[in-house]
């Protein structure tokens, strides 16, 4: 039995050795492909446009509610309850 788990371990290591080559080789021809698609797509002149960026990333124009209760409903909070704070 155990000479029987060795050899469908080797088997299976074997197989997915040979699919991780392939699949490799596939990504890679893959990537040539898709990389002479798009060297010609740009050397064709077609423009890609630009996003228009409006503020930084990061400011905001007004700051977020601390306290608010409008999606209390939807926190779920982890761990043991909180402490009351009148206890001493």
């Amino acid at each position: 039995m155990t000479m029987a788990h060795i050899a469908a371990a080797l088997l299976v290591a074997w197989s997915m050795q040979r699919a991780d080559a392939s699949c490799s080789a596939l990504g890679e021809c893959l990537g040539v492909a898709l990389g002479g698609l798009f060297v010609r797509i740009d050397t064709a002149g077609a423009a890609v446009p630009v996003p228009r960026v409006l503020r930084p990333v990061g400011e905001r124009t007004q700051a977020p509610p601390r306290n608010s209760q409008a999606l209390a409903h939807a926190v779920t909070r982890r761990g043991p309850p909180a402490e009351p704070a009148s206890a001493a």
